[in-house]
């Protein structure tokens, strides 16, 4: 079973030596784990996990909500190591980030993210969860999808 816990003195360490596959490698504009952990300091609407399956560390994501509009969310970067890949532990993940999104946030009416272009892997997990691939592309070129959420009424 996958859980999230916050990036803590506790398990930052084991966050950093989580590698990226050597052909996804171009996926990512993250040069390192290492350096996503530092990014996430300046951003202060955003938050790092780290994610596990029981006590091993096996992926890093964060996510956090726009600063300027609390309604829509952003996960800027998730990736699960190489050695834990193709074990669902990226769309559990993801799954687990939708579902407390909308736990924390019930105001939020989508959540964005973006992929590579020719990252099809990506780009197949991300419909699958009901993102839709926009028109829109990044600094990067890369594609922007947006989950849109149903308000209660």
């Amino acid at each position: 079973m996958v859980s999230l816990e916050r990036l803590t003195r506790d398990n930052w360490r084991q966050v950093i030596t989580l590698d990226i596959a050597d052909d996804q490698r171009r996926f990512v504009t993250t040069p390192s784990v290492l350096y996503g952990v530092a990014e996430v300091q300046f951003h202060p609407t955003y938050t790092a996990y780290a994610i596990y399956d029981g006590e091993t560390v096996v992926g890093f994501a964060t996510y956090g909500h726009a600063p300027d509009d609390p309604t829509k969310w952003w996960v800027p970067l998730i990736l699960i190591d190489r050695h834990h890949q193709g074990k669902g532990y990226g769309r559990a993940a993801m799954q687990e980030i939708i579902r407390r999104i909308q736990g924390k946030a019930p105001d939020c009416r989508e959540i964005a993210l973006n992929y590579e272009p020719s990252n099809t892997v990506a780009e197949r997990l991300y419909l699958s969860l009901g993102f839709e691939k926009s028109t829109e592309t990044d600094d990067h070129g890369y594609v922007i999808a947006r989950l849109h959420l149903k308000q209660a009424v």
